[in-house]
């Protein structure tokens, strides 16, 4: 039998679905979601998690129309600004940026700035903030600082493997979320979108990889 999991990854997915299921509008619905982030994040630290990557946008992601970009980008800037930090201050979490920051609005790149700023001297928890994310790009700036094969992995934007992925919408893919960090993790499917998920969800996630034996290839 596995422990807890030391690094969750989560991909929550559904908003967009859910605001228009709803009919309301969608800046209210990321806002709402991004106050169950905050919530997961908590639960997830507060169980004995050391590292949480959390998947904000994806490169492909600032492609969609102008009105929802803005939309999930606002939102985020209250997650970072507003939401977060009084979270982040309870466990110590020092957060850490995962991404291309120049192609996001500035007030969002500001707002990510300025938490990582923050708490650059938080030592016991890690959270890994995957905003403007491609693996591409992460792995072309790790080879470009790497002198030896040995020191690839470790300049990673997220230098740490990850032991469960949870995904809620049921959608059966990765989307491009850290996939050399995933290649062992437990891969946990939540049927419900996002703002649909509770606690309770989230912690039968984490019960099933605490019972679920990993060989790891071994």
């Amino acid at each position: 039998m596995s422990n807890h999991p030391q690094h969750i990854g989560l991909i929550p997915d559904g908003t967009r679905r859910w605001a228009k299921l709803k009919d309301v509008p969608l800046s209210s619905a990321y806002l709402h979601a991004m106050k169950k982030i905050s919530t997961y994040v908590d639960l997830f630290f507060s169980s004995g998690c050391q590292a949480v990557s959390l998947y904000l946008c994806s490169k492909e992601n600032l492609e969609r129309p102008s009105n929802e970009v803005a939309a999930f980008t606002d939102a985020e800037t209250s997650l970072c600004a507003d939401i977060l930090p009084k979270v982040l201050d309870i466990y110590n979490v020092k957060v850490l940026i995962a991404g291309t920051l120049d192609l996001l609005p500035n007030k969002f790149r500001v707002a990510l700035e300025e938490l990582k700023e923050s708490t650059s001297l938080n030592k016991n928890c890690r959270l890994y903030l995957c905003a403007s994310y491609d693996p591409i790009d992460e792995i072309k700036k790790a080879a470009q600082i790497s002198n030896e094969e040995s020191d690839f992995f470790g300049n990673l934007w997220v230098p740490e493997t990850l032991d469960l992925v949870i995904r809620t919408a049921g959608a059966n893919r990765l989307s491009n979320f850290l996939p050399l960090q995933s290649g062992y993790a437990e891969i946990y499917i939540i049927e419900k979108l996002f703002n649909e998920t509770n606690i309770d969800d989230i912690q039968n996630a984490i019960e099933l990889y605490k019972n679920t034996h990993r060989s790891l290839g071994v």
